[in-house]
């Protein structure tokens, strides 16, 4: 599901990017054209309007979305992006009477319309775990292009056949509704741990054993069953793995739960401390602290030493 959104996210940006965004250097040229000034002339101010003075407001917009988004949240301020991409398409199709008005209305334009491109590179890595990061964080851009091709050919086709740019423009504009309705969709992730969940079934095994022991080593009263549900794994596979640790001394079984109900109980898992040793220096500018910890993280030895001088 998180993967479809974020396909689909992405397509509303980029569709929206190549039929509305760009089409602003268009209503700059249509309008000086209106004003009566030469087509030459409008074509290379309108490259001013959109290069310059629209970016401007756009680069504004793709800074400003990251300190807004850790303020209100992911969701709230791609639907605060989306609802003023169309608010603004709409008064910038439909308001401004002379190429100044519609010059100070382009920033706000590509503030909403383009900003929202930040966000993307800020919501979609924390949609996927890590292993799945970065394949999720592609497939939501690049797939996403795929689904906003046809938007690209409609776009044309739209233009085309309304004849009145500003009335094509602001139809698409209601694209980045559809973008609302897909955020909400999705989980909000701000202050939200990492996902963590993995995709259990096409890991090696080295992989999914050292997956199980960082999960022992995190949690406590863990059973078999509860790995299998953390990993995303058959009970069977997780079964065999932690049987495999167990004859390798890496993990035992410590305890048994307390059930008065029918239905076998579980059997908790720890890590064997006798399997390995850890030390580990820190210092001060007057003492040299050293620990020694077992496998399960017990604490076997702690000494602090005095320097007689500060280390240099």
């Amino acid at each position: 599901g998180r993967a479809i959104g974020a396909m689909l996210l992405a397509a509303v940006g980029l569709g929206t990017f190549w039929s509305v965004v760009v089409a602003g250097q268009n209503l700059a040229e249509a309008r000086l054209i209106a004003d009566g000034v030469d087509e030459e002339e409008a074509k290379q101010t309108a490259k001013l309007a959109y290069g310059i003075i629209q970016t401007i407001g756009g680069g504004i917009g793709l800074v400003l979305f990251g300190p807004i988004a850790a303020r209100i949240g992911r969701k709230k301020a791609f639907i605060l992006f989306h609802v003023g991409a169309v608010i603004i398409t709409t008064i910038v199709c439909f308001l401004p009477n002379s190429y100044t008005m519609l010059a100070c209305l382009l920033p706000i334009f590509g503030f909403f319309t383009l900003g929202m491109h930040a966000g993307y590179a800020v919501y979609f890595p924390e949609l996927f775990p890590n292993r799945l990061r970065a394949t999720g964080m592609s497939w939501g851009f690049n797939a996403g292009r795929v689904v906003a091709a046809p938007i690209l050919i409609f776009s044309g086709s739209l233009k085309a056949a309304l004849g009145t740019l500003p009335v094509a423009i602001s139809w698409l504009g209601c694209l980045f509704l559809l973008g609302i309705i897909i955020i909400l969709f999705l989980p909000e992730t701000k202050d939200k741990e990492l996902p963590e969940k993995y995709v259990g079934w096409h890991m090696d095994p080295a992989t999914l054993e050292s997956l199980i022991v960082r999960e022992i080593r995190k949690a406590t009263s863990l059973s078999r069953r509860d790995l299998a549900d953390r990993l995303d794994v058959a009970r069977s596979t997780a079964g065999r793995r932690v049987d495999s640790l167990i004859e390798r001394g890496l993990v035992k079984e410590d305890g048994v739960e307390e059930k008065f109900e029918a239905g076998r109980p579980k059997r908790f898992l720890a890590l064997c401390g006798r399997f390995g040793r850890f030390i580990g220096f820190d210092f001060d500018a007057r003492h040299l602290y050293a620990g020694l910890t077992d496998f399960a993280q017990n604490v076997v030895l702690e000494k602090r030493i005095r320097l007689s001088s500060p280390p240099t």
